[in-house]
């Protein structure tokens, strides 16, 4: 009986046994579909795991061609967050509105690169496209006339595009420094900027101030143009030199053309080739930089400063850059001193005091200059003297070459006779300027000095010269002790004419006392310019056309004779006056000097 219990017992613990294992599983398998998310039905797909937002996500950077979550599995805020602390590239996508919001936008439009898609407007507010059109590449199109340029810091104003003809441009910007002077107020110059594609006028009145600018196009090409066809726009200093209307021209060139005188004297010397550069209108809409070397304007803005152009007189300046910058005033009286000195040796100087205003390493032709001497002495000497006049100066540089525009005119008896417009290309060395190159802009010709000597030939008949040889000298009657001397004079005279002719420095130097003076040089000093004047001409020729006037002056003796020099080069006539002393028991010259007849 006891034995039957303990079975009923044992076999009583097992069925409990059993049931409590049985219920255990049961809420274990409870438990599980409790924790299921509750967009995981039976009826739908689990999710991706690669689109499942975890703590590794959130610490590292999607790649950029990563979809973006959806707003349940990644809130608004973390993807915020996340966009600041990550540039992506200009490549991916925007987000939505709802997933990043406008302000967020704004930021990181500043920070993409530039050729990045500017976003839609409901993306981006109306302040980004202008910032954005202010990053634009420099070949991009030209902003409208309504939006600045780039370099609006200059208080740039450009001309609208349709102006009636009698429209005055543009209000003046505010005051502008430009390298250019001029001694007629009002004068203009237009000067173009192939880097920015800008056209600029300036006014010179007690200075110089810019009053318009406008857009241009000019060559395909970069840099300054050096052959025919290269499709570059020159640079330098250049003239209008006629004017083109509508109905001479096919229509490429729109309203009006204004061809210029390139290649000037300076572009020749470099060995510049090429020609046809004009200033002109166009009948397609502007782009920058896209001529074939001209400059081109939109036809309202050409027809606009067709006012402000006077052909061979307003300067076209063409630069890569400039910054704007002044003559200085000692640059201008310097240049004003040059052009001074030279008309007046031009009109009275010598064949040397002419050479001395030109630069060291450019030797003008001098081949005119007999035939000149001539036709300055056609003019008596009178109380009002021939002279040679320069009027309406104008200076204007570009880079490290100085343009000098004026009128020349010949002078005599208060009379007139206008030569041309003369044209110099002066260089600086140090406080010195110098002429390198010359000819007139109006007629620019290989005998320039024709024009010269056709105004002399319509002053002479104006104002009825008389061709007068020169007075004879005048002998004076010599006391006896000049007559004594004078054999000896004579000769060693002739000797030192002869030592002259014949380049013999050493003979030449022994007529001459050991403190010897001559136009501020010494001893030394005169027969090392003597011996730089024989190596330089091919022959050299001089004597006296009468006997020597002796005239004693205490211990020393005055005397003069009229002086014949020839060279290959010149030839002069002149009244010499010697001053001798005795020397280690010879007359010998103490001073010299020679006036022109």
């Amino acid at each position: 009986m006891q034995q039957s219990e303990m079975k009923i017992n044992r076999i009583c613990f097992i069925v409990l046994l059993l049931l409590v294992m049985g219920s255990g599983n049961a809420f274990s398998q409870n438990e599980g579909a409790d924790s299921q998310s509750p967009e995981q039905t039976s009826d739908a797909p689990p999710l991706p795991s690669e689109i499942r937002v975890t703590d590794k996500s959130a610490e590292s950077e999607s790649p950029a061609d990563a979809p973006i979550p959806s707003e349940a599995q990644a809130p608004e805020s973390q993807l915020t967050d996340k966009a600041a602390e990550s540039e992506s590239p200009a490549d991916v996508p925007i987000p939505s509105e709802a997933q990043s919001p406008e302000s967020q936008l704004t930021d990181k439009a500043a920070e993409s690169p530039a050729d990045a898609p500017i976003p839609s407007e409901a993306q981006a507010p109306e302040s980004q496209p202008a910032y954005k059109a202010a990053e634009s590449p420099a070949d991009a199109p030209a902003p409208s006339e309504s939006r600045l340029p780039e370099n609006a810091g200059e208080s740039e104003t450009l001309i609208p595009e349709k102006t009636s003809e009698t429209e005055s441009l543009a209000e003046p910007s505010a005051s502008a420094l430009f390298p250019f002077f001029s001694e007629n107020k009002g004068a203009y110059a237009i000067v173009v900027k192939k880097k920015s594609q800008l056209l600029f006028i300036y006014v010179y009145e007690e200075g110089v101030r810019e009053i318009a600018r406008m857009k241009c196009s000019t060559g395909k090409a970069a840099g300054p143009k050096n052959v025919a066809g290269d499709l570059k726009t020159p640079e330098g200093i250049y003239f209008f030199i006629k004017e083109h209307e509508k109905k001479e021209l096919a229509p490429i060139y729109g309203s009006r053309a204004f061809p210029t005188d390139y290649p000037n004297m300076a572009d020749q010397t470099a060995g510049k080739t090429g020609d046809s550069i004009w200033l002109h209108g166009t009948n397609k809409p502007l782009k920058p930089s896209d001529s074939s070397g001209c400059v081109v304007l939109e036809n309202s803005n050409i027809d606009n400063i067709r006012k402000y152009i006077t052909l061979n007189r307003t300067p076209f300046v063409i630069t890569e850059n400039f910054s704007h910058e002044a003559l200085g005033n000692d640059e201008i009286s310097a240049i004003r001193s040059l052009v001074s000195g030279w008309k007046d040796a031009l009109a009275k100087g010598s064949y040397h005091e002419y050479l001395s205003f030109y630069d060291a390493d450019y030797l003008p032709d001098i081949s005119w200059w007999r035939e000149w001497r001539k036709i300055r002495k056609t003019f008596p000497v009178s109380h009002e003297s021939f002279t040679v006049k320069a009027k309406n100066m104008l200076i204007i540089r570009h880079k490290e070459i100085y343009v000098v525009l004026y009128d020349l005119a010949v002078s005599f008896s208060g009379r007139d006779a206008r030569v041309g417009a003369k044209k110099f290309f002066l260089t600086r060395r140090g406080d010195q300027f110098g002429i390198i190159g010359e000819t007139y802009q109006e007629m620019p010709t290989d005998k320039p000095e024709k024009l010269l000597f056709a105004a002399c030939r319509r002053l002479e008949t104006e104002t009825a010269a008389v061709v007068k040889p020169p007075a004879p000298a005048v002998t004076v009657a010599a006391d006896q002790s000049e007559i004594a001397v004078m054999p000896e004079i004579t000769a060693m005279i002739a000797d030192w004419l002869d030592a002259w002719s014949s380049k013999n420095i050493e003979r030449y130097g022994g007529h001459y006392a050991q403190d010897f003076q001559s136009q501020g040089m010494n001893l030394k000093a005169w027969l090392a310019y003597k011996t730089q004047l024989n190596q330089k001409y091919g022959y050299i020729r001089v004597s006296k056309k009468n006997d020597p006037v002796i005239r004693r002056n205490g211990e020393t003796l005055d005397v003069s004779f009229v002086q014949i020099y020839e060279s290959d080069a010149f030839r002069s006539v002149g009244l010499k006056k010697l001053v001798l002393k005795h020397e280690s028991g010879k007359w010998k010259i103490y001073r010299e000097t020679s006036k022109k007849m």
